[in-house]
């Protein structure tokens, strides 16, 4: 199996490359102590973590922030001089660059909480840590600012679906269009959802019924979405989600979660189980513009739905 870095993990790469120069080879000046196999475990586990997150598809996302900033703060609280704090500048810079101000804020208010739990444990806390934590929001703030990570803004007048909220097929061509261009994104990927059987499920439990699926299905794929990504309604009962700078491992496990998520909601609002079938396909590989992409990503999910729905395909190649 072919495993592509994202964003998230190339920092992680620097801290194990760091630590094997100065195990190894004395390179890099980190203090003789507990503090250096403090990271080398640190390595080890975002290691195991980014074999799983792929190999099973596991929702690791937020998880795995928690476990970078934690693990942080156990080796900063090992090494006495205190020159291990630069280490939380790099989850805060990796989210802002990937899902923007909010989180970046979040991600840094988490990490500040850490240190400062860590200072006073160690009964070190003064006027430099103080100092420290706002550089914390500070990096956040303005690494998100300059990359420009910012949600999609959508033209007042362009059509929404008065049902679910989400932008129509029409807003969504256009809006995807002018962001792609802007952007010059040569890297994103397509995830297209369609409810299985969907005719047949409103003969069966009427309109209605139908209707309060559709707002649930349009409600998860808000909630598992990044701020810049954009979703659409983009037919009676198929969705559409644009991922820029995502590849196709990555959307598959995108894919993977919505589809989870969706049954577990289902079931918790008493709806009866609706099948979805799932095609995804990235740029440029799969298409030579966003229409291509799209007809790749249409043929696939239509593949899903041959081989029995409820599942996610990336491939024409897949067999049963």
């Amino acid at each position: 199996m072919k495993v592509r870095l994202n964003d998230l993990a190339l920092w992680r790469l620097v801290i194990i490359i760091t630590v094997l120069l100065h195990y190894q080879f004395g390179l890099v000046p980190l203090p003789h102590n507990f503090a250096v196999y403090a990271l080398l475990a640190f390595a080890l586990v975002y290691a195991v973590l980014m074999y799983f997150s792929v190999k099973l598809r596991l929702k690791l996302k937020q998880t795995s922030i928690i476990i970078d900033l934690i693990l942080i703060g156990c080796a900063d609280s090992l090494e006495p001089g205190g020159h291990l704090f630069f280490l939380y500048y790099w989850p805060i810079i990796a989210v802002a660059q990937r899902d923007g101000l909010k989180d970046a804020m979040l991600t840094a208010t988490l990490a500040a909480l850490v240190f400062v739990t860590t200072n006073l444990l160690a009964d070190s806390f003064q006027l430099i840590s103080l100092m420290q934590i706002i550089s914390f929001l500070v990096v956040g703030f303005f690494t998100a600012v300059v990359l420009d990570r910012s949600p999609v803004n959508f033209r007042a007048d362009l059509p929404v679906d008065s049902l679910t909220g989400l932008p129509t097929r029409t807003t969504f061509n256009e809006v995807v269009g002018a962001l792609i261009a802007r952007e010059n994104l040569k890297e994103y990927s397509i995830i297209l959802l369609d409810l299985d059987d969907f005719k047949q499920f409103n003969q069966t439990y009427g309109y209605e019924l139908g209707d309060r699926v559709l707002k649930t299905i349009a409600r998860v794929v808000l909630g598992q979405i990044r701020s810049n990504d954009v979703a659409a309604r983009y037919n009676s009962e198929e969705y559409i989600i644009f991922l820029p700078d995502v590849n196709k491992e990555t959307a598959i496990q995108i894919a993977e979660r919505l589809r989870e998520t969706a049954y577990s909601i289902q079931n918790l609002s008493s709806l009866p189980q609706i099948r979805i079938s799932f095609g995804v396909a990235e740029a440029p590989s799969d298409g030579a513009d966003l229409f291509g992409i799209i007809t790749s990503a249409r043929n696939r999910m239509y593949l899903a739905k041959d081989l029995g729905g409820d599942r996610v395909v990336a491939s024409l190649t897949e067999k049963e």
